[in-house]
């Protein structure tokens, strides 16, 4: 990863001492103030697989807001499909699908219907 200096916010809850051996892991959040930084951080930790910090495992997680996670889950139907016919959909922010065809080539679909419409014709 490159060494990018950045300037985050930790919650101070989150501050107390570390958990006893065998005891569930503390949520640490972190407010990142440029979004580049935390698009490297996500884009890193899948790219690495696993992370460790300290020999400890850490993962790391988006905060969406409730409206954008309702948006998202309205395509759940429809990547399902697509995994079961072995396309490559990718769910872009906010909620925009990006969906990788047999050849390599890729598709966007903006909305719900849109993709509803590409598995029909994907029926024909």
């Amino acid at each position: 990863m490159s060494k990018t200096k950045s300037k985050q916010d930790k919650d101070p809850s989150s501050s107390s001492a570390s958990p006893a051996a065998g005891d569930k892991p503390r949520p640490v959040i972190v407010r990142l103030h440029r979004f580049q930084v935390k698009d490297l951080l996500i884009r890193e930790a899948r790219r690495h697989g696993e992370l460790f910090y300290k020999e400890h495992k850490i993962r790391l997680y988006e905060d969406y807001s409730s409206d954008v996670l309702k948006e998202r889950a309205e395509y759940k139907s429809s990547m399902v499909e697509l995994y079961k016919r072995g396309y490559r959909p990718a769910l872009l922010y906010p909620a925009k699908l990006r969906i990788t065809l047999p050849n390599g080539e890729k598709t966007w679909i903006r909305s719900v219907l849109e993709a509803d419409k590409f598995l029909q014709n994907l029926n024909k």
